[in-house]
């Protein structure tokens, strides 16, 4: 009899075990899969159904739920919306890429362009504020009227203020994502965000993190493609294209899923209070030739939710959790990280509400190569159409290696015993020098300290910009009257930048 009672409990143990498991750590993973269905559709020997049915069966398989986010022509292809519903454990989110199909529903004109995926077709802001709504609305109807319910989740690789705002009070939309930092990939630039971390926008600037609870949108931005944080910082698709995508780091490099699981652990072992990391693939792709990948992409995620690393979460749940835990606003966020490809080279990514930064410890030395101060600007196409989307001045001045060449250099050579500490409110890094002193950069919540010396961050960019610590010959260096003209000139490129886009 008591062996009999033994088995008994042990089952009903197994019944109530969560389903979204490793729910004590403080680590989460979304898988998300983008739907795109019969419009602009170029592989020949594939249906927009075939992926989708792979990518089910694969993470069905794993017991792990995600969300697929759909984009309007899908709600023609009956035969992906049944399969959804007969599914009703992953979540169904609203890929907002605007298409002829919901422009023709929104009663709004299609903007034709170049490429269906150029800015002024694609996105919300190729359209103006009024039509937005337009589209936005004909949508979410479509979207009830198909699956019964509104969607709490959003994607796209760019999504404005005004359009996540204007969800978020009318339909209740809670999570948004958004295409990690990018200078010129798909001939856009999003350039700035909290790197690679999710974050609280400004009700005027999706691209910032509000820095009051009265400034913020209640949605909890994550981004898609997240970029090594090492190599995948650069002006072009060369660096963009590392980033834990199968078909970035598979096409352009040649990499497999040890390349992918550092990534995963630079994301998810970390000291931050929270650390999140999308996954996953569009079916737009030739599903044949990343198949594989993404199932080993899967289950390598699933095995460290079994053994509790990680929590594997949708969407809106892991917005619904972030929202618990920071009502207010966005937290500090630190990434350190070896390059995935040469452990010799590090670097330090720090962001909180008021600025991001960037350290690298590289060929050319120790040095800050992003520097940015978060200053609450309005973003160019909140309040007209645009033809395209350029962020990089959106920032009254910066370091940025990327967009002008210029760093802040700390140390020539290579450090040894580097050391990164966080902190409730600020983070410590030491190391010694090649010259064999030893060195302390810390970053504070609104200055920098360099071996006790502090600096604001303006203070610091425009030390940057006069002294211009350029590794050039003195003959080509600029003066710093001309640093300083450069600077100047700079605050008045960015106040103006606004009449810039259209």
């Amino acid at each position: 009899m008591q062996g009999f009672l033994k088995i008994i409990l042990f089952v009903l143990f197994l019944l109530i075990i969560p389903t979204s498991i490793g729910a004590k750590t403080n680590a989460y993973l979304t898988i998300v899969n983008p739907i795109r269905g019969a419009e602009f559709w170029d592989q020949k020997n594939q249906k927009p159904i075939d992926a989708v049915i792979s990518q089910m069966e694969i993470i069905n398989s794993q017991k792990v739920a995600a969300t697929f986010l759909i984009r309007f022509d899908v709600f023609s292809e009956k035969d992906i919306t049944d399969l959804l519903k007969k599914n009703s454990k992953h979540e169904l989110g609203a890929f907002l890429e605007v298409t002829p199909t919901l422009t023709n529903a929104s009663g709004v004109a299609y903007h034709k362009s170049n490429s269906w995926h150029d800015p002024e077709s694609v996105f919300l802001t190729g359209y103006s504020p009024e039509d937005r709504k337009k589209i936005i609305d004909a949508f979410f109807t479509e979207f009830k009227k198909t699956f019964g319910i509104f969607p709490k989740s959003v994607g796209a690789w760019w999504i404005d203020a005004n359009s996540l705002e204007y969800m978020n009070k009318k339909y209740g939309v809670a999570a948004a994502m958004i295409v990690a930092d990018q200078y010129s990939t798909d001939n856009y630039r999003i350039w700035g965000q909290y790197f690679g971390a999710p974050y609280y926008p400004f009700r005027k600037n999706t691209l910032l993190p509000a820095q009051s609870p009265g400034d913020k949108i209640p949605v909890v931005i994550t981004q898609w493609a997240a970029r090594d944080p090492y190599n995948g910082y650069g002006k072009a698709v060369e660096e963009s294209t590392y980033s834990v995508q199968a078909n970035d780091y598979i096409d352009f490099w040649d990499l497999d899923i040890n390349y992918f699981n550092k990534l995963l652990d630079i994301y998810t072992k970390t000291d931050n209070k929270i650390a999140q990391l999308t996954i996953g693939l569009e079916n737009s792709y030739n599903w044949n030739k990343y198949k594989g990948e993404y199932e080993r992409q899967i289950k390598s995620a699933a095995e460290r939710a079994g053994r509790g690393e990680l929590t594997i979460t949708t969407m809106s749940d892991f917005a619904q959790r972030y929202k618990a835990i920071f009502p207010g606003i966005s937290p500090q966020m630190t990434f350190f990280a070896q390059n995935p490809l040469d452990p010799n080279y590090k670097v330090v990514w720090f962001m909180n509400p008021y600025y991001r930064t960037a350290l690298f410890f590289d060929k050319k030395g120790i040095r800050i190569r992003d520097l940015r101060e978060y200053n609450n600007s309005e973003e160019p196409c909140l309040l007209k159409s645009c033809s395209r989307i350029n962020f990089i001045n959106s920032f009254i001045s910066s370091v940025d290696d990327v967009a002008n060449g210029k760093s802040f250099y700390i140390d020539e050579g290579q450090e040894t015993s580097l050391k990164v500490t966080q902190g409730s409110d600020k983070v410590s890094i030491t190391y010694t020098n090649s010259k064999g002193e030893n060195r302390k950069v810390e970053f504070l919540p609104r200055d920098i300290s360099i071996d006790g010396e502090n600096f604001t961050i303006s203070g610091l960019i425009l030390k940057t910009n006069l002294e211009y610590y350029e590794r050039e010959p003195l003959n080509v260096r600029k003066s710093w009257w001309e640093a300083l003209k450069d600077w100047f000139f700079g605050i008045i490129q960015s106040l103006y930048v606004n009449g810039g886009q259209n």
